[in-house]
Protein backbone atom coordinates (compact mmCIF):
# COMPACT_ATOMS: atom_id res chain seq x y z
CA UNK A 1 0.00 0.00 0.00
CA UNK A 2 1.14 3.57 -0.55
CA UNK A 3 0.67 6.44 1.58
CA UNK A 4 -0.56 9.08 -1.13
CA UNK A 5 -1.34 12.82 -0.62
CA UNK A 6 -3.92 14.77 -2.03
CA UNK A 7 -6.95 16.84 -0.28
CA UNK A 8 -10.64 15.33 -0.36
CA UNK A 9 -13.65 15.09 1.46
CA UNK A 10 -13.61 11.86 3.10
CA UNK A 11 -16.82 9.11 3.38
CA UNK A 12 -17.68 7.55 6.40
CA UNK A 13 -19.30 3.93 7.09
CA UNK A 14 -22.24 4.14 4.41
CA UNK A 15 -25.24 2.59 6.41
CA UNK A 16 -27.39 0.30 3.96
CA UNK A 17 -30.76 -1.43 4.98
CA UNK A 18 -30.33 -4.39 2.44
CA UNK A 19 -33.66 -6.31 1.18
CA UNK A 20 -34.17 -9.61 -1.01
CA UNK A 21 -36.24 -8.31 -3.97
CA UNK A 22 -36.93 -11.83 -5.63
CA UNK A 23 -35.96 -15.32 -4.48
CA UNK A 24 -35.97 -18.15 -7.08
CA UNK A 25 -36.03 -21.76 -5.01
CA UNK A 26 -35.57 -23.64 -8.07
CA UNK A 27 -32.47 -22.06 -9.48
CA UNK A 28 -31.15 -20.75 -6.10
CA UNK A 29 -31.03 -16.73 -7.57
CA UNK A 30 -31.59 -14.77 -5.27
CA UNK A 31 -31.94 -11.02 -6.20
CA UNK A 32 -30.80 -8.26 -3.51
CA UNK A 33 -31.06 -4.48 -2.91
CA UNK A 34 -27.51 -3.33 -1.19
CA UNK A 35 -28.94 -0.19 -1.60
CA UNK A 36 -30.33 2.18 -4.44
CA UNK A 37 -27.26 1.75 -6.28
CA UNK A 38 -26.19 -1.60 -5.59
CA UNK A 39 -28.15 -4.71 -7.04
CA UNK A 40 -27.20 -8.08 -6.76
CA UNK A 41 -27.81 -11.06 -8.97
CA UNK A 42 -26.69 -13.80 -6.78
CA UNK A 43 -26.33 -17.04 -7.07
CA UNK A 44 -25.63 -20.26 -4.25
CA UNK A 45 -21.43 -20.98 -4.34
CA UNK A 46 -19.88 -24.27 -2.88
CA UNK A 47 -16.34 -23.86 -1.89
CA UNK A 48 -15.52 -26.76 0.46
CA UNK A 49 -15.21 -30.71 -0.96
CA UNK A 50 -18.44 -32.31 -0.47
CA UNK A 51 -16.75 -33.68 2.56
CA UNK A 52 -14.07 -32.18 4.00
CA UNK A 53 -12.63 -32.93 7.43
CA UNK A 54 -11.99 -29.92 10.68
CA UNK A 55 -8.98 -30.77 12.61
CA UNK A 56 -9.18 -28.72 15.71
CA UNK A 57 -6.13 -28.67 18.29
CA UNK A 58 -6.64 -27.41 21.90
CA UNK A 59 -4.37 -27.67 24.58
CA UNK A 60 -4.84 -31.51 25.83
CA UNK A 61 -6.77 -32.95 22.56
CA UNK A 62 -6.68 -33.16 18.50
CA UNK A 63 -10.58 -33.16 17.55
CA UNK A 64 -11.13 -34.29 13.65
CA UNK A 65 -14.33 -33.58 12.36
CA UNK A 66 -16.24 -35.20 9.10
CA UNK A 67 -18.33 -32.42 7.55
CA UNK A 68 -20.77 -31.89 5.17
CA UNK A 69 -19.75 -29.18 2.87
CA UNK A 70 -23.14 -28.58 2.16
CA UNK A 71 -23.82 -27.48 6.53
CA UNK A 72 -21.23 -24.61 5.90
CA UNK A 73 -22.80 -23.60 1.94
CA UNK A 74 -25.73 -23.26 2.57
CA UNK A 75 -26.08 -19.96 3.01
CA UNK A 76 -23.06 -18.89 0.90
CA UNK A 77 -23.83 -17.00 -2.51
CA UNK A 78 -21.98 -15.18 -4.86
CA UNK A 79 -22.30 -12.79 -8.12
CA UNK A 80 -19.54 -13.09 -10.39
CA UNK A 81 -20.22 -9.91 -12.35
CA UNK A 82 -19.94 -7.32 -8.79
CA UNK A 83 -16.97 -9.87 -7.70
CA UNK A 84 -19.28 -10.64 -4.32
CA UNK A 85 -19.52 -13.30 -2.35
CA UNK A 86 -21.42 -12.59 0.81
CA UNK A 87 -23.40 -15.14 3.59
CA UNK A 88 -27.21 -14.40 3.88
CA UNK A 89 -28.88 -15.16 6.73
CA UNK A 90 -32.57 -14.71 6.70
CA UNK A 91 -34.75 -15.21 9.95
CA UNK A 92 -36.91 -13.82 12.62
CA UNK A 93 -34.56 -11.06 13.46
CA UNK A 94 -34.89 -10.05 9.34
CA UNK A 95 -32.35 -10.28 6.59
CA UNK A 96 -28.72 -10.26 7.42
CA UNK A 97 -25.98 -9.91 4.70
CA UNK A 98 -21.90 -10.06 5.61
CA UNK A 99 -19.10 -10.83 2.98
CA UNK A 100 -17.26 -9.36 0.29
CA UNK A 101 -18.74 -6.67 -2.79
CA UNK A 102 -15.41 -6.46 -4.85
CA UNK A 103 -11.92 -5.77 -4.06
CA UNK A 104 -12.14 -3.56 -0.96
CA UNK A 105 -16.12 -3.05 -0.02
CA UNK A 106 -17.39 -5.35 2.28
CA UNK A 107 -20.92 -5.30 4.31
CA UNK A 108 -22.10 -6.22 7.65
CA UNK A 109 -25.14 -5.77 10.24
CA UNK A 110 -24.68 -2.54 11.53
CA UNK A 111 -23.08 -3.08 15.36
CA UNK A 112 -26.50 -1.18 16.55
CA UNK A 113 -29.69 -2.65 16.20
CA UNK A 114 -31.91 -0.22 13.93
CA UNK A 115 -34.39 -0.79 11.14
CA UNK A 116 -35.85 1.11 8.46
CA UNK A 117 -39.53 1.81 8.01
CA UNK A 118 -39.97 -1.21 5.97
CA UNK A 119 -38.46 -3.30 8.73
CA UNK A 120 -34.99 -3.80 6.98
CA UNK A 121 -32.47 -4.20 9.27
CA UNK A 122 -29.44 -1.87 9.14
CA UNK A 123 -26.43 -2.98 7.99
CA UNK A 124 -22.55 -0.75 7.23
CA UNK A 125 -20.79 -0.62 4.00
CA UNK A 126 -16.67 -0.22 4.08
CA UNK A 127 -14.00 -0.80 2.49
CA UNK A 128 -10.98 -2.38 3.31
CA UNK A 129 -6.76 -2.43 2.43
CA UNK A 130 -4.99 -4.69 0.48
CA UNK A 131 -1.87 -5.84 0.97
CA UNK A 132 1.13 -7.17 -1.05
CA UNK A 133 4.00 -9.92 -0.78
CA UNK A 134 7.27 -8.29 -1.74
CA UNK A 135 10.69 -9.40 -1.89
CA UNK A 136 11.45 -12.95 -3.33
CA UNK A 137 8.87 -15.66 -1.45
CA UNK A 138 9.80 -18.99 -3.39
CA UNK A 139 12.53 -21.45 -2.05
CA UNK A 140 14.42 -23.39 -4.51
CA UNK A 141 13.57 -26.47 -3.26
CA UNK A 142 16.99 -28.30 -4.10
CA UNK A 143 18.71 -24.84 -2.16
CA UNK A 144 16.21 -24.13 0.09
CA UNK A 145 17.55 -20.68 0.78
CA UNK A 146 14.31 -18.89 0.98
CA UNK A 147 13.82 -16.51 -1.57
CA UNK A 148 10.82 -14.41 -0.96
CA UNK A 149 8.89 -12.83 -3.96
CA UNK A 150 5.71 -10.38 -5.18
CA UNK A 151 3.25 -11.96 -7.81
CA UNK A 152 2.23 -11.77 -11.42
CA UNK A 153 0.18 -14.13 -13.76
CA UNK A 154 1.26 -16.46 -16.50
CA UNK A 155 -0.32 -18.41 -19.78
CA UNK A 156 0.27 -21.44 -21.43
CA UNK A 157 1.22 -21.70 -25.18
CA UNK A 158 -0.46 -24.45 -27.54
CA UNK A 159 -4.22 -23.32 -26.58
CA UNK A 160 -6.22 -24.03 -29.27
CA UNK A 161 -9.49 -22.09 -29.98
CA UNK A 162 -12.48 -23.84 -29.17
CA UNK A 163 -12.94 -26.29 -25.85
CA UNK A 164 -10.95 -29.21 -25.93
CA UNK A 165 -7.30 -28.41 -25.29
CA UNK A 166 -8.52 -26.90 -21.86
CA UNK A 167 -6.68 -28.84 -19.10
CA UNK A 168 -8.96 -29.13 -16.13
CA UNK A 169 -7.13 -29.73 -12.75
CA UNK A 170 -8.37 -29.89 -8.79
CA UNK A 171 -5.68 -29.41 -6.39
CA UNK A 172 -6.67 -30.37 -2.89
CA UNK A 173 -5.60 -27.86 -0.82
CA UNK A 174 -5.32 -28.38 2.92
CA UNK A 175 -5.73 -24.91 5.11
CA UNK A 176 -4.01 -24.77 8.35
CA UNK A 177 -5.20 -21.61 10.71
CA UNK A 178 -2.74 -20.29 13.36
CA UNK A 179 -3.41 -19.36 16.64
CA UNK A 180 -2.52 -15.53 15.36
CA UNK A 181 -5.56 -15.63 13.37
CA UNK A 182 -8.22 -17.88 14.64
CA UNK A 183 -8.15 -15.77 18.21
CA UNK A 184 -9.88 -12.93 15.69
CA UNK A 185 -13.02 -15.09 15.55
CA UNK A 186 -15.36 -15.94 18.53
CA UNK A 187 -16.83 -19.15 16.83
CA UNK A 188 -15.81 -21.84 14.67
CA UNK A 189 -18.48 -21.17 12.53
CA UNK A 190 -17.48 -17.09 11.92
CA UNK A 191 -13.69 -18.53 11.20
CA UNK A 192 -15.49 -21.27 8.59
CA UNK A 193 -17.62 -18.74 6.82
CA UNK A 194 -14.92 -16.18 6.58
CA UNK A 195 -12.34 -18.86 5.10
CA UNK A 196 -15.25 -19.85 2.65
CA UNK A 197 -15.75 -16.20 1.12
CA UNK A 198 -12.21 -16.42 1.39
CA UNK A 199 -11.50 -19.24 -0.58
CA UNK A 200 -14.02 -18.71 -2.91
CA UNK A 201 -12.52 -14.99 -3.99
CA UNK A 202 -9.33 -16.98 -4.49
CA UNK A 203 -10.95 -19.50 -7.08
CA UNK A 204 -12.13 -15.89 -8.57
CA UNK A 205 -8.32 -15.38 -9.73
CA UNK A 206 -8.15 -18.74 -11.14
CA UNK A 207 -10.73 -18.29 -13.45
CA UNK A 208 -8.80 -15.62 -15.14
CA UNK A 209 -6.36 -18.42 -16.31
CA UNK A 210 -5.68 -19.11 -19.65
CA UNK A 211 -5.42 -22.85 -21.06
CA UNK A 212 -5.92 -24.21 -18.05
CA UNK A 213 -9.03 -24.79 -16.04
CA UNK A 214 -8.01 -24.41 -12.06
CA UNK A 215 -10.55 -24.14 -9.28
CA UNK A 216 -8.68 -25.24 -5.83
CA UNK A 217 -10.72 -27.95 -3.46
CA UNK A 218 -10.58 -27.55 -0.01
CA UNK A 219 -11.01 -30.67 1.78
CA UNK A 220 -9.16 -30.27 5.13
CA UNK A 221 -9.30 -27.53 7.36
CA UNK A 222 -6.89 -27.58 10.59
CA UNK A 223 -7.02 -25.05 13.18
CA UNK A 224 -4.84 -24.24 15.80
CA UNK A 225 -6.93 -22.80 18.36
CA UNK A 226 -5.32 -22.26 21.80
CA UNK A 227 -2.19 -24.19 21.41
CA UNK A 228 1.10 -23.50 20.30
CA UNK A 229 2.25 -24.64 17.03
CA UNK A 230 5.03 -26.77 16.45
CA UNK A 231 6.25 -25.73 13.45
CA UNK A 232 6.47 -22.01 13.62
CA UNK A 233 9.96 -20.74 14.55
CA UNK A 234 9.42 -16.82 16.74
CA UNK A 235 11.94 -14.20 17.71
CA UNK A 236 11.89 -13.39 21.41
CA UNK A 237 12.95 -9.73 20.34
CA UNK A 238 9.78 -9.51 17.82
CA UNK A 239 6.76 -11.44 19.00
CA UNK A 240 4.44 -10.93 16.24
CA UNK A 241 7.08 -12.03 13.63
CA UNK A 242 6.74 -15.18 11.90
CA UNK A 243 10.60 -16.15 10.79
CA UNK A 244 11.10 -17.30 7.20
CA UNK A 245 12.40 -20.53 8.72
CA UNK A 246 9.09 -21.44 9.47
CA UNK A 247 8.83 -22.67 6.08
CA UNK A 248 10.80 -25.28 6.03
CA UNK A 249 9.56 -26.11 9.87
CA UNK A 250 6.09 -26.25 8.49
CA UNK A 251 7.03 -27.99 5.19
CA UNK A 252 8.85 -30.83 7.36
CA UNK A 253 5.86 -31.01 9.73
CA UNK A 254 3.50 -31.52 6.93
CA UNK A 255 6.12 -34.39 5.05
CA UNK A 256 6.06 -36.31 8.79
CA UNK A 257 3.02 -35.99 9.95
CA UNK A 258 0.95 -38.19 7.51
CA UNK A 259 -1.94 -39.08 9.17
CA UNK A 260 -3.09 -35.46 8.73
CA UNK A 261 -2.14 -34.39 5.47
CA UNK A 262 -1.01 -37.56 3.38
CA UNK A 263 -3.36 -37.36 0.42
CA UNK A 264 -2.93 -33.69 0.26
CA UNK A 265 -1.60 -32.04 -2.96
CA UNK A 266 -1.16 -28.11 -1.74
CA UNK A 267 -1.18 -27.33 2.45
CA UNK A 268 -0.71 -23.85 3.37
CA UNK A 269 -0.39 -22.09 6.39
CA UNK A 270 -2.69 -19.22 6.95
CA UNK A 271 -0.88 -17.07 9.47
CA UNK A 272 -2.27 -13.58 11.36
CA UNK A 273 1.71 -13.19 12.09
CA UNK A 274 3.71 -11.13 10.05
CA UNK A 275 6.16 -13.30 7.63
CA UNK A 276 9.91 -11.78 8.21
CA UNK A 277 13.51 -12.28 9.10
CA UNK A 278 15.47 -10.79 12.42
CA UNK A 279 19.21 -9.74 12.45
CA UNK A 280 20.56 -12.21 14.72
CA UNK A 281 23.44 -9.30 15.69
CA UNK A 282 21.39 -6.59 16.26
CA UNK A 283 17.97 -8.51 16.53
CA UNK A 284 16.35 -5.39 14.04
CA UNK A 285 13.42 -7.00 11.98
CA UNK A 286 13.54 -7.04 8.24
CA UNK A 287 11.81 -8.36 5.08
CA UNK A 288 8.67 -7.63 6.94
CA UNK A 289 6.83 -7.37 3.39
CA UNK A 290 6.80 -10.39 2.50
CA UNK A 291 3.23 -11.49 1.84
CA UNK A 292 3.89 -15.06 1.36
CA UNK A 293 6.87 -17.93 1.32
CA UNK A 294 6.59 -20.93 -0.97
CA UNK A 295 8.83 -23.56 -2.52
CA UNK A 296 8.52 -23.15 -6.26
CA UNK A 297 6.60 -26.04 -8.21
CA UNK A 298 6.18 -27.76 -5.03
CA UNK A 299 2.99 -29.66 -5.29
CA UNK A 300 2.82 -33.28 -4.86
CA UNK A 301 6.43 -33.41 -3.17
CA UNK A 302 6.23 -35.14 0.31
CA UNK A 303 8.56 -32.32 1.56
CA UNK A 304 7.79 -29.35 -0.37
CA UNK A 305 4.11 -28.61 -1.04
CA UNK A 306 3.91 -26.12 2.11
CA UNK A 307 3.32 -22.56 1.88
CA UNK A 308 2.87 -19.52 3.96
CA UNK A 309 0.20 -16.93 3.89
CA UNK A 310 -0.50 -13.49 5.54
CA UNK A 311 -3.53 -12.55 6.31
CA UNK A 312 -5.35 -9.90 8.40
CA UNK A 313 -8.33 -11.39 9.41
CA UNK A 314 -11.70 -10.65 8.48
CA UNK A 315 -9.92 -8.48 5.98
CA UNK A 316 -9.55 -10.52 2.86
CA UNK A 317 -5.94 -8.82 2.12
CA UNK A 318 -4.24 -12.94 2.48
CA UNK A 319 -6.63 -13.44 -0.91
CA UNK A 320 -4.59 -12.52 -4.09
CA UNK A 321 -1.32 -13.86 -1.89
CA UNK A 322 -3.02 -16.97 -1.56
CA UNK A 323 -3.52 -17.30 -5.26
CA UNK A 324 0.25 -16.14 -5.67
CA UNK A 325 1.57 -18.31 -3.38
CA UNK A 326 -0.72 -21.73 -4.89
CA UNK A 327 0.69 -20.73 -8.31
CA UNK A 328 4.54 -20.66 -6.89
CA UNK A 329 3.53 -24.49 -5.60
CA UNK A 330 2.03 -25.31 -9.22
CA UNK A 331 5.16 -24.55 -11.07
CA UNK A 332 4.77 -20.83 -11.91
CA UNK A 333 7.34 -18.46 -11.44
CA UNK A 334 7.50 -14.63 -11.21
CA UNK A 335 6.31 -12.67 -14.29
CA UNK A 336 9.74 -11.34 -15.57
CA UNK A 337 11.55 -14.95 -14.41
CA UNK A 338 14.39 -16.51 -16.88
CA UNK A 339 13.30 -20.38 -17.65
CA UNK A 340 13.49 -22.27 -14.25
CA UNK A 341 15.67 -24.89 -15.36
CA UNK A 342 15.14 -27.34 -12.44
CA UNK A 343 11.14 -27.70 -13.31
CA UNK A 344 11.00 -29.93 -15.97
CA UNK A 345 10.07 -28.02 -19.20
CA UNK A 346 9.38 -24.16 -17.33
CA UNK A 347 10.02 -21.68 -20.41
CA UNK A 348 10.37 -18.72 -17.76
CA UNK A 349 7.83 -15.58 -18.35
CA UNK A 350 10.22 -13.19 -19.91
CA UNK A 351 7.48 -12.27 -22.14
CA UNK A 352 5.31 -10.55 -19.81
CA UNK A 353 7.17 -8.27 -17.13
CA UNK A 354 6.32 -8.14 -13.82
CA UNK A 355 6.03 -4.41 -14.64
CA UNK A 356 2.81 -5.32 -16.03
CA UNK A 357 1.29 -6.11 -12.02
CA UNK A 358 -0.12 -9.54 -12.70
CA UNK A 359 -0.69 -11.59 -9.65
CA UNK A 360 2.57 -13.12 -10.63
CA UNK A 361 4.04 -10.36 -10.29
CA UNK A 362 6.50 -10.43 -7.61
CA UNK A 363 5.42 -7.16 -6.24
CA UNK A 364 2.02 -5.76 -4.77
CA UNK A 365 0.27 -3.00 -5.02
CA UNK A 366 -2.38 -0.29 -5.92
CA UNK A 367 -1.47 -0.53 -9.76
CA UNK A 368 -1.58 -4.52 -9.45
CA UNK A 369 -3.96 -6.42 -11.68
CA UNK A 370 -5.91 -9.17 -10.24
CA UNK A 371 -5.58 -12.11 -13.12
CA UNK A 372 -2.82 -14.35 -14.02
CA UNK A 373 -1.00 -13.23 -17.14
CA UNK A 374 -0.85 -15.63 -20.40
CA UNK A 375 2.97 -16.61 -19.04
CA UNK A 376 1.55 -18.09 -16.04
CA UNK A 377 -1.00 -19.64 -17.54
CA UNK A 378 1.86 -21.63 -19.68
CA UNK A 379 3.75 -22.29 -17.39
CA UNK A 380 1.00 -23.95 -14.91
CA UNK A 381 -0.51 -26.22 -18.62
CA UNK A 382 3.03 -26.94 -18.79
CA UNK A 383 3.63 -28.40 -14.85
CA UNK A 384 -0.06 -29.87 -14.41
CA UNK A 385 0.55 -31.74 -17.71
CA UNK A 386 3.60 -33.10 -16.40
CA UNK A 387 2.78 -37.20 -15.65
CA UNK A 388 5.06 -37.05 -13.06
CA UNK A 389 3.01 -34.46 -10.98
CA UNK A 390 0.38 -37.41 -10.59
CA UNK A 391 -1.30 -35.97 -7.19
CA UNK A 392 -2.92 -33.78 -9.70
CA UNK A 393 -4.76 -36.58 -11.93
CA UNK A 394 -7.46 -37.11 -10.17
CA UNK A 395 -10.74 -35.48 -10.57
CA UNK A 396 -12.08 -35.07 -6.91
CA UNK A 397 -15.60 -33.57 -7.40
CA UNK A 398 -15.43 -29.30 -6.73
CA UNK A 399 -17.26 -27.15 -4.46
CA UNK A 400 -20.65 -26.84 -5.69
CA UNK A 401 -22.11 -24.29 -3.08
CA UNK A 402 -23.02 -21.44 -4.69
CA UNK A 403 -22.24 -18.01 -2.77
CA UNK A 404 -24.52 -15.31 -2.55
CA UNK A 405 -23.50 -11.84 -2.48
CA UNK A 406 -25.38 -11.32 0.65
CA UNK A 407 -23.32 -14.56 2.17
CA UNK A 408 -20.53 -12.76 1.06
CA UNK A 409 -20.93 -9.31 2.54
CA UNK A 410 -21.90 -10.89 5.92
CA UNK A 411 -18.38 -11.55 6.10
CA UNK A 412 -16.89 -8.04 4.80
CA UNK A 413 -15.86 -5.30 7.28
CA UNK A 414 -17.25 -1.59 6.59
CA UNK A 415 -14.20 0.29 4.51
CA UNK A 416 -12.90 2.35 7.74
CA UNK A 417 -12.91 -0.74 9.88
CA UNK A 418 -10.83 -2.59 6.89
CA UNK A 419 -8.51 0.71 7.10
CA UNK A 420 -8.27 0.54 10.51
CA UNK A 421 -7.32 -3.34 10.66
CA UNK A 422 -5.22 -2.88 7.61
CA UNK A 423 -2.91 -0.02 9.21
CA UNK A 424 -3.15 -0.56 13.06
CA UNK A 425 -0.45 1.88 13.94
CA UNK A 426 -2.12 4.96 11.88
CA UNK A 427 -4.51 7.09 13.04
CA UNK A 428 -7.59 6.37 10.71
CA UNK A 429 -9.89 9.54 10.15
CA UNK A 430 -12.41 8.27 7.36
CA UNK A 431 -12.73 6.44 4.39
CA UNK A 432 -13.19 8.47 0.84
CA UNK A 433 -15.05 6.96 -2.07
CA UNK A 434 -12.93 8.74 -4.35
CA UNK A 435 -9.58 10.74 -4.24
CA UNK A 436 -9.63 13.16 -7.01
CA UNK A 437 -6.46 14.39 -6.64
CA UNK A 438 -4.79 10.62 -8.21
CA UNK A 439 -5.01 10.63 -11.39
CA UNK A 440 -6.89 8.57 -12.64
CA UNK A 441 -8.89 8.97 -9.75
CA UNK A 442 -8.83 6.23 -6.81
CA UNK A 443 -11.59 4.71 -5.17
CA UNK A 444 -14.77 2.78 -5.22
CA UNK A 445 -15.18 2.73 -8.81
CA UNK A 446 -11.41 1.83 -9.30
CA UNK A 447 -12.00 -1.07 -6.44
CA UNK A 448 -9.68 0.93 -4.61
CA UNK A 449 -10.11 1.99 -0.74
CA UNK A 450 -9.16 4.95 0.06
CA UNK A 451 -8.39 5.88 3.96
CA UNK A 452 -7.85 9.11 5.39
CA UNK A 453 -5.19 9.76 7.88
CA UNK A 454 -2.40 12.60 8.46
CA UNK A 455 1.06 12.90 8.02
CA UNK A 456 2.94 15.93 9.65
CA UNK A 457 -0.39 17.24 10.87
CA UNK A 458 -1.44 17.10 6.42
CA UNK A 459 -4.48 15.30 5.38
CA UNK A 460 -2.75 11.81 3.68
CA UNK A 461 -4.69 9.06 1.98
CA UNK A 462 -3.43 5.41 2.15
CA UNK A 463 -4.58 3.23 -0.54
CA UNK A 464 -5.26 -0.45 -0.49
CA UNK A 465 -6.52 -2.40 -3.13
CA UNK A 466 -10.75 -3.29 -2.82
CA UNK A 467 -11.50 -7.23 -1.62
CA UNK A 468 -13.74 -9.26 -3.40
CA UNK A 469 -17.25 -8.69 -3.18
CA UNK A 470 -17.02 -4.65 -2.46
CA UNK A 471 -19.87 -2.52 -3.90
CA UNK A 472 -18.31 -0.26 -7.13
CA UNK A 473 -20.98 1.45 -8.20
CA UNK A 474 -23.29 3.75 -6.40
CA UNK A 475 -25.80 3.90 -9.66
CA UNK A 476 -26.04 0.01 -9.25
CA UNK A 477 -25.74 -1.89 -6.04
CA UNK A 478 -25.27 -5.19 -8.02
CA UNK A 479 -21.77 -4.16 -9.20
CA UNK A 480 -19.27 -5.27 -6.98
CA UNK A 481 -15.40 -5.10 -7.01
CA UNK A 482 -14.41 -8.99 -8.83
CA UNK A 483 -10.70 -9.34 -9.42
CA UNK A 484 -10.25 -5.86 -8.96
CA UNK A 485 -12.70 -4.86 -11.85
CA UNK A 486 -16.14 -3.54 -11.17
CA UNK A 487 -18.53 -5.89 -12.21
CA UNK A 488 -21.77 -7.70 -11.94
CA UNK A 489 -21.62 -10.11 -8.81
CA UNK A 490 -20.72 -13.28 -10.68
CA UNK A 491 -23.75 -15.85 -9.82
CA UNK A 492 -21.63 -18.81 -10.23
CA UNK A 493 -19.50 -18.44 -7.66
CA UNK A 494 -19.37 -21.67 -5.98
CA UNK A 495 -17.55 -22.78 -1.92
CA UNK A 496 -17.11 -24.99 0.56
CA UNK A 497 -19.80 -26.35 2.48
CA UNK A 498 -20.92 -27.37 6.05
CA UNK A 499 -20.60 -25.69 9.71
CA UNK A 500 -18.29 -27.29 11.82
CA UNK A 501 -19.65 -29.44 14.65
CA UNK A 502 -19.13 -28.23 18.20
CA UNK A 503 -16.12 -29.88 19.08
CA UNK A 504 -17.33 -30.84 22.56
CA UNK A 505 -19.89 -33.24 21.33
CA UNK A 506 -18.34 -36.42 19.51
CA UNK A 507 -18.66 -36.97 15.90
Amino acid sequence: SSDLQASSGTVQNLKVFPAILSERSSTKKISMRIHDNLMLNLEKSSVFSDKFQLITHTENSKITHHINASDVEHNLYHDTEKNAAIMITDDDDGLRVEGILGDTLRIRPSSVMERNAEGHVAHQLFEVPLRHPGGDDTVHVETRNASTSPRRPITPRSERSGTGSRLTVSPEVHVVIDRAHDKHFKLRSKLMEYLAIFMAAVNLKYRTMMYVDLQLIVTKVTVFHNISEPFITRSDHHPTVMLGETLWNFSTYVGRTEKDFKSDDMVVLLTGMDIGYVNTTTNKSYALGIAGLTNLGGACGLWTRGALVEDVPKTFSGVVTFAHECGHLLGIAHDGSPPQTYLKGNIGAKECPASQRYIMSPSMGITSISKFSYCSAQQLYTFVGDPSRDCLRNSPSRHSARVSLQRWNKTLVSPVELCKLEYPYRSILGYVEELDGATPALGMATCHVVCETTKDTKTAYLIINAPDGMPCDKTDSNKVCINKECVEFPTNITTLTKKPRDPKKSD
